[in-house]
């Protein structure tokens, strides 16, 4: 009796043994195979962070992300980004905190300095202008695309706070917005900001709401690493997402027709119906953006898709307007709203 006990025990501590061996070298295998991360992100959810200094620079938006040479008009607006300066919205418990009169359609400051009638705002205008007590973003804070005429906050501001800018243009001798060093009173002057963000912005707020990018999304996770990283956009037919429409003579993959596969590698070739992994262009690596090259790209792209000349064109039951003239709340409740999805992978 004992023999076979202490037989019995030698075998499960055998089976013991070996099913932790087994199971580690499982593990093993799984990450070494794919030591990656899923991600979704619905196409309507793009980020709110990031905002043109005026509507001439849609133009150089165009231009900067999809020409390998810049035109000189593109040139001609470039930012200083030596006196550039971001300030949002605050409170009087922010140590140096400023007062500040915003205004979205701000013209050029004259010679000698704006009108007191700009830094008092008496009749505040929603979407228009705002009389605010603001501090002074640090470099960290933000990303400035000097070209593309564009600031990326890096921190989220809440929905009725508000945003302004001073800025020179390189070229041109221009400035727009006082820069907090221009008097030799600016611990208590106020300024005049060109506002890029306002408070509570909805549609009817027409120049404020084109100032607002909607065709950059944030990654689930910041440093992205290229080696293994994947970026697919999907369109869901009978229950199941494909890379591609379901329209006859079509085969073009969503991710060429939108713009963000036009090479097989770095911006040379063909496309390949890759995503075109290209460090500042369509991604930002540092802070997890995938940018799209065209401003609307889920309606302009397709409504001017024609598939090679062959005539064949995107029916209109396929685009998806409402992500850039609706609110989210209101354009994710569209049909196309769960027919579109960003799916991939990254590093871990």
């Amino acid at each position: 009796m004992k023999i076979i006990k202490a037989v019995v025990l030698l075998n499960l501590s055998f089976a013991l043994i070996s099913l932790i061996f087994f199971s580690s070298c499982s593990d093993d295998v799984t990450n070494t195979v794919d030591n990656r991360d899923t991600y979704q992100i619905k196409v309507w959810d793009y980020s709110d962070n990031h905002y043109f200094l005026d509507t001439v620079y849609k133009a150089s938006f165009i231009d900067y992300y999809n020409n390998i040479n810049i035109s000189q008009q593109t040139a001609n607006l470039a930012v200083d980004d030596q006196s550039f300066e971001v300030w949002v919205e605050t409170d009087v418990s922010t140590a140096g905190y400023r007062k500040a009169g915003m205004h979205v359609d701000l013209p050029v400051m004259p010679v000698n300095g704006y009108d007191d009638s700009l830094k008092t705002v008496p009749a505040q205008v929603q979407g228009v202008r705002a009389f605010v007590l603001v501090r002074k973003l640090s470099l960290s804070e933000y990303v400035l695309n000097k070209y593309a005429g564009y600031v990326s906050l890096k921190i989220n501001l809440p929905e009725n706070y508000s945003a302004g800018v001073a800025y020179k243009l390189i070229n041109k001798g221009k400035q727009y917005g006082t820069i907090s060093t221009d008097t030799t009173i600016y611990p208590t002057d106020t300024l005049v900001l060109k506002m890029v963000k306002v408070q509570n912005l909805i549609p009817l707020n027409t120049l404020a709401w084109e100032l607002k990018l909607r065709n950059i999304y944030q990654l689930p996770k910041t440093n992205i690493i290229r080696d293994g990283f994947e970026f697919e956009i999907k369109y869901l037919s009978n229950g199941i997402y494909y890379p591609n429409l379901p329209i006859i003579n079509i085969n073009d993959y969503l991710v060429t027709i939108l713009g963000l596969d036009k090479y097989s590698y770095e911006r040379l070739g063909l496309p390949d119906s890759k995503f075109d992994y290209l460090p500042n262009l369509t991604i930002d690596e540092v802070n997890g953006w995938i940018i799209f090259p065209s401003l609307k790209p889920f309606k302009e792209n397709m409504e001017n898709w024609n598939n090679w000349n062959t005539g064949i064109t995107i029916d209109p039951v396929y685009w998806y307007p409402e992500i850039y003239n609706s609110l989210k709340s209101n354009s994710k409740l569209v049909p196309n709203a769960n027919n579109y999805i960003f799916s991939g992978y990254l590093s871990k």
